[in-house]
């Protein structure tokens, strides 16, 4: 199977070789015109999501190399909530 990143560069190379838009792919495979452009936004967001999540595993590393739920912080998100977003 592909990454994300490989098909949506092959779906561009495609469309370019036809002379066509990706939209005009995607929406001719599987009737979403939108779906490259959504497919771009899901895997930037993905790469954020992972440099948080291992940003906070390395900024609460485990006591003494335990197992202890206890030691998060207790909002869940260790100060390091998404900007821009309202809770």
């Amino acid at each position: 199977m592909k990454s994300v990143h490989e098909i949506i560069s092959a779906v561009s190379r495609y469309a370019e070789r036809l002379g066509i838009a990706p939209e005009t792919v995607a929406r001719k495979a599987t009737g979403n015109p939108r779906l490259i452009e959504r497919m771009e936004r899901r895997s930037k967001q993905l790469a954020e999501d992972v440099v948080r999540l291992e940003k906070f595993m390395k900024d609460n590393p485990l006591p003494d190399g335990r197992r202890d739920k206890r030691h998060l912080p207790a909002s869940g998100d260790g100060g390091t909530a998404r900007q821009g977003s309202a809770s």
